[in-house]
């Protein structure tokens, strides 16, 4: 594939494209190339296509003789499809599919190894050394490696790998797939809001991962954060439209601003030069003395092309969030709440207080139970202790789950109706018309919209509620730039008091002027915004486990013993660190033999592959027996190897 990708200068080609879905047209003389090993960034509003791009890249969309291809190219194309894939096969196994064909000849040259004691013929051995070679150059024997390292880098435990697919929910479900698209290694990496499912950890991961991959990466995004990380070219759809500009994001938002003014100067300069003209040809018009002059003007202007103004989307949700009414000083406060689920301990008499004015993020990586805390919270999550709610606190809720309640056989007037109270025909119509749903669109039902519509319905439904406590679950997952943008200002000149859970980093920074993260059963407050956060701790602070930001186990130990905890906690403690290390120093005494072992298997396969051991009988016969001996020790270590981890996770949460 890098053979062909050095002979090849564009690995698709678009000229002219027209397409578009039921007499609606998306696109309109579409032209563009994509180059091998470009990190490209596709943005625009939603509605106007950019997934149908992907589509119609991929080959889902028939795009005519306006697509030309690179002769064999592998693309791979993650999306929100991907969902309805179903499996009770565990996640190893799902995301393995990825080298499908490599393991059905890996299984068919482990059966001819285990029959070449009876079967040993020319023609089997040389379909045995054909076989090993083509996969030892594609490094088949490591599958499994590959696998589980990109799992775990989006955030999979070594414990989960061998769990069905079906017992995961659809965000971490979406996680595997990503898994086995990357894996996949194509030569166009298509990826389709790729983040909206990943924590900061998984979303720093997948940074690192993409900036070294070989091929190329189209990617759709709202996260600004992300495509400035990774993307080296900006392509933009407007106006039926793509235009492309080089540079990330950031850099993408200087040159379009810049062409926009240069493009507005150059259209004002040129109907200034134009009015003149017509001035004078309409003073000299009638005067036989200037017609030559006259004509000479009127060709001119006839052959001049004109400027014309790009054509730009001003529409412009518009979201004022207003309070009903000003709370008391204190608006939640919590009091010795605990959570927990089976095998995982959320909050252990936990405290903490919201006040009046505070604008909260709750950060840190998935599993935290963030999202549990906004619940209980709001009280739609059963708990032991008490949350007790400030003096006329009220309270509006924005989370995923919210989406899917939306009522689907609702026209979207009358689910504006339902999440309001007391409002007139007129007043929802003005607001729905605040978030760009005319007249005639209000009557849509709810089943027909988009991810990013029904966004617009919830928040309508928060703006509409004028709550003076707003909960919000990922606000930014469904909505564009421009609409994330409209939040951010709404948020900073909102005078009530919220609590966000969100990964989108540039939107955290802009909103929130205090963090919240949930560590060793605590809930523990920073009373800065985002940028001092990860100025004082770094975003390593998302992959460390509990306990290493603020305390070692050595001063934890201390400072439960200076609470009352004594000589006798302080001595627990000791015994559990020095149980762990034991635990840890035997963990990796036994990666070492499994590595040892599995090299030594590698060595074998390898042996048997080469022509002088063929007619060897003793000698093929004595490898056989030591690769069986290796693969049933090699069984028993890995379940040991599983054993110790899970003892060592929870000696780690004990102490």
């Amino acid at each position: 594939m890098a053979e062909k990708r050095l002979l090849c200068s564009f690995m698709i080609t678009v000229q002219g494209l027209h397409f578009g879905f039921g007499g609606q047209e998306l696109y309109h003389d579409v032209s563009f190339d994509i180059h091998p090993g470009e990190r490209i960034g596709l943005i625009g509003r939603n509605g106007t296509g950019k997934s149908s791009i992907l589509r119609l890249l991929h080959g889902d969309y028939q795009g005519g003789s306006a697509i030309q291809k690179m002769r064999g190219l592998k693309t791979a194309f993650f999306n929100q499809d991907l969902l309805s894939y179903q499996s009770d096969e565990g996640i190893l196994w799902v995301a393995s599919q990825a080298f499908a064909d490599l393991l059905v000849k890996r299984e068919q040259y482990e059966a001819i190894t285990l029959g070449l004691a009876e079967k040993h013929d020319q023609e089997t051995l040389e379909l045995h050394a054909q076989l090993y070679e083509e996969l030892e150059l594609a490094d088949a024997f490591h599958i499994e490696v590959k696998v589980e390292k990109t799992l775990r880098g989006l955030g999979f435990s070594n414990a989960d790998m061998q769990k069905p697919f079906s017992q995961f929910s659809g965000g971490w479900r979406m996680r595997v797939m990503l898994a086995k698209c990357l894996l996949e290694a194509p030569d166009l990496l298509m990826l389709d809001e790729p983040t909206n499912h990943l924590d900061l950890p998984a979303i720093q991961w997948l940074e690192t991962y993409l900036k070294g991959y070989d091929g190329c990466v189209l990617i759709v995004s709202h996260d600004r954060r992300f495509l400035n990380q990774i993307c080296l070219r900006i392509m933009e759809v407007e106006n039926k439209s793509i235009r492309s500009y080089k540079g990330n994001y950031e850099s993408f938002e200087e040159q379009k601003a810049l062409r926009l003014e240069l493009e507005m100067q150059t259209y004002k300069n040129q109907q200034k030069q134009l009015d003149q003209e017509m001035r004078f040809i309409e003073r000299f018009r009638s005067k036989a003395s200037k017609a030559k002059a006259v004509q000479s003007r009127v060709k001119l202007i006839e052959k001049r092309e004109l400027v014309t103004l790009s054509e730009t989307d001003n529409r412009r949700i518009n979201m004022n969030l207003r309070i009903a009414r000003q709370p008391g000083k204190i608006i939640a406060e919590l009091e010795n709440v605990s959570k927990a689920y089976p095998g995982i301990q959320i909050l252990q008499n936990a405290s903490a207080m919201i006040e009046r004015g505070d604008k909260i993020a709750l950060i840190g990586p998935n599993g935290k139970g963030k999202s549990t805390l906004l619940r209980m919270i709001h009280g739609s999550e059963a708990m032991e202790g008490e949350v007790k709610h400030g003096y006329a606190v009220s309270m509006s809720f924005y989370a995923q789950h919210q989406l899917e309640s939306l009522r689907l056989t609702n026209t979207i007037l009358e689910e504006a109706q339902r999440l309001s109270h007391n409002r007139t025909e007129q007043e929802l119509r003005n607001t729905l018309g605040a978030f760009l749903f005319s007249n005639e669109e209000v009557e849509k039902k709810v089943k027909v919209l988009s991810g990013g519509e029904k966004a617009r319905v919830a928040l309508a439904g928060i703006m509409l509620s004028e709550a003076n406590f707003l909960l919000f679950d990922e606000p930014t997952n469904h909505l564009d730039m421009e609409a994330v943008d409209m939040l951010i200002e709404s948020l900073q000149q909102y005078e009530g008091s919220f609590i966000v859970v969100s990964h989108d980093r540039y939107f955290l920074e802009e909103v929130a002027n205090k963090l919240w993260y949930i560590q060793d059963g605590e809930i523990k407050v920073y009373p800065g915004d985002y940028r001092a956060f990860v100025e004082q701790y770094g975003e390593e602070f998302f992959f460390q486990k509990d306990s290493s930001i603020t305390e070692t186990p050595a001063k934890k130990a201390e400072a439960a013993a200076s609470k009352g905890g004594g000589k006798a906690e302080y001595e627990r403690q000791k015994e559990l660190r020095k149980q762990l290390n034991k635990l840890q120093n035997q963990l990796q005494k036994l990666e070492a033999e499994i590595e040892k072992s599995e090299s030594r298997k590698a060595e074998l396969q390898k042996k048997i592959a080469q022509e002088e051991i063929f007619n060897d009988f003793d000698t093929l016969q004595a490898c056989q027996i030591e690769i069986g001996t290796l693969e049933k020790s090699l069984k028993g270590l890995h379940e040991q190897w599983e054993k110790l981890y899970i003892d060592i996770e929870k000696t780690e949460a004990t102490a």
